[in-house]
């Protein structure tokens, strides 16, 4: 892939800053509700 073209063409540009955007937003959730289930699990088991 031609690199240089990305700076000729600002929607190919915003396109991928959205997409990589998109993806960190999705590892953080996919990762926050992962944190929150274990969180709940250990709750649980503690009142047990």
């Amino acid at each position: 892939m031609n690199f240089s073209t990305i700076h000729e063409n600002p929607v190919l540009f915003l396109t991928w800053v959205t997409a990589i955007g998109m993806l960190i937003s999705l590892i953080e959730a996919t990762l926050k509700i992962k944190l929150e289930s274990y969180y709940n699990f250990k709750k649980k088991r503690e009142d047990d």
